[in-house]
């Protein structure tokens, strides 16, 4: 739509986005802000297109490196390489999300456009994981060093069903490699 084309426009305040979905499905209101889990919903639509825009919504996974297991750059790697993002991307963002390596937006000027981006390798995972001493245990799978297992809790927000979706995906692709990782379902105030 042509801006100069425009000859009136109403902005309705609403804060519940699933009012505002209600409200677009009945024709009350021509433009609604989706997430791109709920992008599907709205492509066929021909009288109201879908306009893609970039969000600057990020997802991440934290770690705590005040624990032992987390201060070994490689370890911290081979999580990474052990995760398919391309697929959680598929998936679960219907191919409407950017895969990087670092807190800045692609999108930002202050981006490293040079930085190579860690993609799906789960046998160079295992590798980094036995330069540090890791041995996968016979009998249970699990990566163990010293006798203790590389177990961890992942904290995801009830609320967000996607999320925990994404988090047991990549609880199945921890588990490829002997990784376990416990989902930690909390409140959003947690």
């Amino acid at each position: 739509i042509a801006l100069h084309s425009l000859q009136q426009l109403v902005q309705m305040l609403n804060l519940n986005d699933l009012m505002n979905c209600y409200s677009f499905k009945q024709g009350l209101i021509d433009m609604v802000y989706t997430t791109e889990t709920e992008w599907g919903k709205y492509t066929n639509n021909e009288t109201k297109p879908p306009y893609e825009m970039v969000a600057p919504i990020y997802e991440f996974m934290g770690v705590n490196f005040n624990k032992p297991i987390f201060q070994s750059a490689a370890i911290r790697n081979a999580l990474i390489y052990a995760l398919d993002r391309e697929e959680i991307v598929r998936l679960y963002y219907l191919e409407h999300a950017t895969i990087t390596d670092t807190p800045i937006s692609p999108a930002s000027y202050l981006y490293n456009k040079n930085l190579e981006i860690k993609a799906y390798d789960k046998e160079k995972a295992r590798y980094l994981f036995a330069e540090e001493g890791y041995e996968q245990d016979a009998t249970t799978g699990l990566m163990t060093k010293d006798g203790k297992t590389f177990s961890f809790s992942l904290m995801v927000n009830k609320e967000n069903t996607d999320r925990i979706k994404v988090a047991k995906e990549m609880q199945k692709m921890y588990a490829n490699i002997g990784v376990e990782m416990k989902i930690e379902e909390v409140d959003k105030e947690t």
